[in-house]
């Protein structure tokens, strides 16, 4: 009896599509145009996997370091500032005085550090007449100042020569304090045991001062701020 060759036919080419070797042959070929990019967008948008590489590097704000090094290459300045101050004594007795302070800061860059000198005039309630001066300085908003006070006789005290020591802060125009004041000689005018009278020890007070600057030299921002131009700081103008 003859078998059908037919289905021997159709057998055989199953069992050569279906051998190893024509699957590993499938898996070879390339992939059809276009299938990747439709598979893989990021690898069709290369903008989209990079986007530094599509956009421009953006500008980046200096450090505060940089700053400090902009700004200490930037000429200094010079500045007086007039100033109505007015102050309320703690020594042997309360004391309110009011008067005028004169003070002059010198910028030697760009940076908010400063150095010069002050004189101070106050009338007290007591009748005396105060005046100090010596040198100041100060850092941003801190100040400091270290010098000498004449307290003129009054009908209780005598004439005091003393140590000044102040310390400030600055918002502007505006400053507050205190001060102490440390006796170091005291004066007697005149006929002593007439008017008998007593030393005032050592003094503290509170002192607030506002006054308008002047400029002398250089560049400065309004209000007695730190000076210099941020904005050259910054990179932008």
């Amino acid at each position: 009896m003859r078998t059908p060759l037919l289905p021997q036919v159709i057998l055989l080419a199953l069992c050569l599509a279906l051998s190893p070797r024509s699957l590993a042959r499938a898996d070879a070929e390339p992939a059809a145009p276009g299938t990747e990019a439709a598979a893989s967008p990021e690898a069709a948008s290369p903008e989209a996997a990079s986007p530094e590489a599509a956009s421009p590097a953006a500008e980046t704000r200096p450090s505060f370091r940089e700053r400090l090094r902009e700004q200490a290459r930037q000429p200094g300045a010079t500045q007086l500032l007039t100033s109505l101050i007015s102050s309320v004594g703690f020594g042997p007795e309360l004391l309110w005085g009011g008067g005028l302070q004169l003070r002059l800061d010198h910028y030697p860059s760009g940076l908010p550090l400063r150095f010069g000198g002050f004189v101070q005039s106050e009338m007290l309630t007591d009748g005396a007449v105060r005046v100090a001066g010596g040198l100041q300085g100060g850092a941003w908003m801190m100040g400091c100042q270290l010098g000498l006070a004449f307290r003129s006789a009054s009908d209780r005290y005598w004439s005091t020569l003393g140590i000044q020591i102040g310390k400030s802060i600055d918002f502007g125009i505006f400053s507050i304090g205190g001060r102490v004041v440390i006796p170091v000689a005291e004066f007697v005018f005149g006929d002593a045991q007439s008017a008998p009278l007593t030393s005032t020890g050592i003094e503290g007070a509170v002192f607030m001062s506002v006054g308008l600057p002047t400029l002398l030299e250089g560049e400065r921002r309004g209000c007695g701020c730190p000076h210099g131009r941020d904005d050259e700081a910054d990179g932008t103008e």
